[in-house]
């Protein structure tokens, strides 16, 4: 948002300025929400025993909120990724030693599973994305990388 705005109003001292202010508000605004949801997920863990007991509910509680954060960010028009990331940091320091061992095991193999098909994904979306560059239009031949 700071970029669009210097780009369509020209650089001047007042639109540097109000770039600045933008790019703070929204950095440190996307940062409470990611805390505030980990800590509410951290205190919800801690005091009500009944998650510590059922891994599955305290692992869903986990990724619910983590992605609840992202969700209120972006509606707010704020940075959805640095609420997530803030999240995540907070809760790897706090909600994670609030449940069972069960559930830390269910959460680490989880995100492990979900950080792999996200980086599948990726790759995957890219080689489709740079094939017609490999292959030469109006054939089925690929470039030759040698001419």
């Amino acid at each position: 948002h700071s970029l669009t705005s210097i780009i369509n109003n020209g650089m001047h001292v007042d639109t540097a300025f109000l770039s600045l202010w933008n790019f703070t508000y929204v950095s440190i605004s996307s940062i409470l929400i990611g805390a505030g949801f980990a800590l509410v997920t951290a205190f919800l863990l801690k005091r009500f025993r009944s998650f510590q007991y059922n891994h599955m509910i305290s692992v869903s509680l986990m990724l619910l909120l983590g992605y609840s954060s992202y969700v209120l960010a972006e509606t707010a028009g704020l940075s959805g990724i640095v609420s997530i990331f803030c999240a995540g940091f907070t809760m790897a320091h706090y909600a994670y030693y609030n449940i069972s061992r069960k559930a830390r095991h269910g959460t680490k193999l989880m995100f492990k599973t979900l950080g792999f098909l996200a980086e599948a994904f990726v790759f995957g979306y890219l080689g489709l994305c740079f094939a017609p560059l490999i292959i030469s239009p109006g054939t089925d031949r690929p470039i030759d990388p040698n001419v």
